[in-house]
């Protein structure tokens, strides 16, 4: 299966967004570059889950902090929106498929080497 880009948005459940610039976990939409299913398995070894109202950990009015990847969700780039995607923040991060983090700054190119 053709490697694609999966986008995980963060919702601000509680009113927080969880952020750690080693994990490359931002509020937006840290991207994985995978299929569907080793996306959502490599997410959550960064740390992103997706159970968190049912396990108590996100405000069940808020809904879940993140969201699993589905098929047709991947893109052969991320879709990067320089106003709405460096908004809160002034980093994007991109995981890339050889575990290597690609830190996309405000304003910078995105080099995507697929």
């Amino acid at each position: 299966m053709a490697q694609k880009w999966f986008h995980f948005c963060q919702n601000n459940s509680g009113g927080s967004f969880d952020i750690d610039d080693e994990r490359g976990i931002i509020s937006l939409d840290p991207n994985l570059r995978a299929d569907a299913d080793h996306a959502n398995y490599r997410a959550g070894r960064l740390g992103i889950y997706f159970d968190g109202v049912s396990k108590g950990r996100d405000c069940s009015c808020c809904g879940d902090r993140w969201y699993e990847a589905w098929s047709d969700d991947g893109e052969d780039r991320p879709n990067l929106n320089q106003d709405f995607h460096f908004n809160w923040h002034d980093t994007v991060y991109a995981h890339r498929s050889d575990g290597t983090i690609e830190r996309i700054k405000k304003g910078d190119a995105w080099k995507d080497a697929a």
